[in-house]
C-alpha cells in the first residue's frame, strides 16, 4: 500500500494481495475532473482549500472504515485535441463523458460507482449503455445535486437523452426533500433516495458569547442561488452592523454606497476560521431552490459555534431544527434585519441555540460519517439484492 500525505491510495494488485474479504465493497468514486483526489489532498494538506473540508473530495474516503475498499476518479492528461472534444462535449450533452471514458477501465471492475452530481452519473451511465447488455457492469448511484432545478430548461433533446441514461442508474440520490419529491415525479419507476449532505464534524468548537461592537454579520458561498442582494438590502447602513460577504463570485462595486458592507474572497481556510471566528451571526441568503443549496457553509457555522439564519428555502429544514436555527422568509430583507436583531440582542439566547444546531451532528444524526454511511447502506443493500437473484 503506498501512501499520498494522509490518503492510502489502494491499487488493484494492492487490493488483492491484501486479501480483502468477500464481504467488502469495491467501490469507485467518479468525481469531477477538477476534483482529482491527489491534487485535492495536495491542496488540503497546505491548507489552500477554503472551509472545512476532508483529505478526499467529500470525505468519500471514510467508506474504508466501513468495510469498503474504495479507489477514485484521476483527472488523466489528454492530448490538445482531445481537450477540445471534451470541452464540445460538456457543452453539447451538459456532461463530462471523456473524463469518465479516461476512468472507464476502473469504474467498470468495481462492484458499484458512486458520484457527487450529475455530470458524473450521467457519463458514467452513458460509459455502461455503450457497453452493451451482455457485459458485466458495476451499480450505479447516481446523485444529483442541480439537475432538478435546471430540469425546466433543458431542452427536449437532453430530456430525452438524459431519461434513457437514467435507465442505467440503480439508485438516484438528492440531498433535499424538494428534489426528492421533483425526482420522483420525472422518474416514477426509479428508486430515489434523500441522503443528506453532511460534513467534517470532528473540529466543533464550544458556542461562546459574542458581544462584538460593531456586531458583524458574516455571508459565505458561492453558490448560484444565493442571495446578496436581500443581504445587503438587510444590513447595509444599518448603525452598529457590519456586513461582510466572502464570495468570489461577486464584485466589491455589488455593495457600492453601503459603508458598513465588504465584499471579497478568501484566500486560504485559516483566513476563514479566523472571519469566522470573529462572527457575531452567520447568514446564508437565499433564493428558491430544490437542492438544500447552503448546506455546507450552515454546517460550518454550527461547527465554528455560530448562531446561524438561513432562508426557508431549498428544504434546509430537512436538515435543522427551527429551535436550533433561525428560518426566516426567502427574499425578504425586513424579516432577515429582524432575526438578526434579535438574536444579536440577546447572546445568551443566540449561544443556546448555537449549542441546541450542533447536537444533531455530535451524535452523528448529520456529518459527514453518516453521510458515507447512507452511501455504504444504499450499496450493500443493492449488492445484496443483486446476488440474492
Amino acid at each position: 500500500m503506498r501512501r499520498h500525505g494522509t490518503i492510502e491510495l489502494m491499487t488493484q494488485t494492492e487490493t488483492t494481495s491484501k486479501g480483502a474479504s468477500d464481504d467488502r465493497i469495491k467501490v469507485f468514486v467518479h468525481l469531477a475532473h477538477g476534483q482529482d483526489v491527489i491534487a485535492w489532498e495536495k491542496m488540503w494538506s497546505e491548507g489552500s482549500l477554503v472551509g472545512i473540508c476532508d483529505p478526499t473530495p467529500y470525505g468519500y474516503h471514510r467508506a474504508r472504515e466501513m468495510g469498503c475498499d474504495v479507489d477514485f476518479s484521476l483527472k488523466i492528461k489528454n492530448a490538445p485535441i482531445l481537450n477540445l472534444v471534451r470541452g464540445a462535449f460538456r457543452v453539447i450533452f451538459g456532461f463530462d463523458y471523456i473524463h469518465a471514458r479516461n476512468n472507464a477501465e476502473k469504474a467498470m471492475s468495481a462492484d458499484i460507482v458512486w458520484t457527487h452530481t450529475e455530470s458524473q452519473f450521467l457519463a458514467i451511465a452513458m460509459i455502461i449503455a455503450l457497453r452493451g447488455k451482455n457485459k458485466p457492469r458495476p451499480k450505479l448511484l447516481g446523485q444529483s445535486v442541480w439537475l432538478y432545478d435546471k430540469w425546466p430548461g433543458v431542452d427536449p433533446l437532453r430530456r430525452a437523452l438524459y431519461r434513457y441514461l437514467v435507465k442505467y442508474v440503480d439508485v438516484l440520490t438528492v440531498h433535499s426533500p424538494l428534489n426528492l419529491e421533483v425526482a420522483r415525479k420525472l422518474f416514477p419507476d426509479k428508486r430515489v433516495d434523500l441522503v443528506r449532505f453532511g460534513i467534517p464534524h470532528e473540529g466543533m468548537e464550544e458556542p461562546v458569547l459574542r458581544e462584538n461592537t460593531p456586531h458583524r454579520i458574516v455571508c459565505i458561498g458561492n453558490d448560484r442561488h444565493r442571495d446578496w442582494q436581500t443581504a445587503i438590502d438587510a444590513f447595509a447602513n444599518q448603525p452598529g452592523i457590519e456586513l461582510k460577504i466572502f464570495s468570489t463570485k461577486l464584485k466589491a462595486k455589488f455593495a457600492k454606497g453601503a459603508a458598513n458592507v465588504e465584499i471579497r474572497g478568501l484566500k486560504t481556510d485559516q483566513e476563514l476560521k479566523q472571519e469566522i471566528a470573529a462572527a457575531s451571526v452567520m447568514v446564508v441568503p437565499l433564493i428558491p431552490n430544490l437542492h438544500a443549496s447552503g448546506a455546507t457553509v450552515s454546517q460550518e457555522a454550527i461547527i465554528h459555534g455560530v448562531p446561524l439564519i438561513v432562508s426557508d428555502a431549498g428544504g434546509l429544514d430537512a436538515y435543522y431544527a427551527k429551535d436550533a436555527v433561525t428560518f426566516v422568509p426567502s427574499q425578504d430583507p425586513e424579516a432577515l434585519r429582524a432575526a438578526a436583531l434579535d438574536l444579536l440582542s440577546d447572546a445568551k439566547n443566540a449561544m443556546e441555540r448555537a449549542k441546541r444546531a450542533q447536537i444533531p451532528m455530535r451524535d452523528g444524526e448529520l456529518n459527514a460519517d453518516r453521510f458515507i454511511e447512507q452511501h455504504v447502506e444504499i450499496s450493500r443493500e443493492l449488492l445484496s439484492l443483486d446476488a440474492s437473484n
